[in-house]
């Protein structure tokens, strides 16, 4: 049995410097794990924050790579993460 060509999103938060203040910033990973079980990082983000903005302005650019064929989304259920994954993969 093959593996559902799926892809993993997640975001993580770091400290940043921004001019003179230190800024919470939200790191973007996606990762997509094909039929034959391999991973590929599709790419990494960084944004203010993880709003539906942010994962909708992700996703478009994801897309825009010419990424097809996603079967399955595996994430911590953001609201705006799946309002996103709505809006463009569907």
């Amino acid at each position: 049995m093959g593996t559902i060509p799926s892809t993993i999103v997640d975001c993580i938060f770091f400290k940043a410097r921004e001019v003179d203040a230190i800024e919470s910033k939200a790191c973007m990973i996606a990762c997509d794990i094909n039929a034959t079980g391999e991973r590929e990082i599709l790419g990494v983000r960084i944004g203010g924050s993880e709003s539906e903005s942010f994962w909708k302005n992700t996703s478009d650019w994801v897309k825009g790579r010419n990424f097809k064929g996603v079967l399955l989304v595996v994430s911590d259920q953001h609201i705006g993460l799946v309002n996103a994954v709505r809006c463009y993969f569907n």
